[in-house]
């Protein structure tokens, strides 16, 4: 805010001067078609806003929708402060604007961490894919070598050991 204080303060000061009066230009009176252009951001339609509102509650098939969540939520809240059962003090904002701070993180941190726990998986399985395809491999070769060296030696080392 103040660096931006500063920056107008500069392109005043570089500006020509306009045909305000000076108590006008100190107060920060600024004729009507620039004060129309700083403000001229595009505000969608309320209902547009409404609609927003609306899909970013929690549904569920019941009967309980989004717009019975949203009437359900402010009514008991309106009941709980009128009746003295809430109190609303600094613990319920400093509860309320933390609560909003760990929801905007976690909106912020789970797309990276969906994509390391995905590549996470993706090794693992590369690993375990690639193992299991060895030892498949190392047990058909033994199986060939056994073949290749036949039976009679397999069985005569086998009743040597068993003495």
């Amino acid at each position: 805010m103040a660096s931006r204080i500063a920056l107008n303060t500069l392109k005043a000061s570089v500006r020509p001067a306009q045909s305000l009066p000076s108590p006008a230009r100190s107060m920060g009176v600024f004729p009507p078609s620039k004060a129309i252009r700083a403000m001229s951001t595009p505000n969608p339609p309320p209902s547009e806003r409404a609609s927003e509102i609306i899909n970013s509650l929690p549904s569920s098939p019941n009967l309980i929708t989004k717009t019975g969540t949203a009437i359900l939520g402010t009514g008991l809240l309106a009941t709980a402060i009128s009746q003295e059962l809430y109190v609303v003090n600094e613990e319920t904002v400093v509860a309320a604007g933390t609560f909003i701070l760990l929801a905007y993180l976690a909106k912020l941190i789970r797309e990276p961490y969906r994509d390391w726990a995905n590549g996470h998986i993706e090794r693992v399985k590369t690993v375990l894919e690639n193992s299991r395809a060895e030892h498949t491999q190392a047990v058909k070769d033994r199986i060939n070598s056994v073949e290749h060296e036949g039976c009679s030696l397999a069985n005569t080392g086998l009743f040597a050991i068993s003495k």
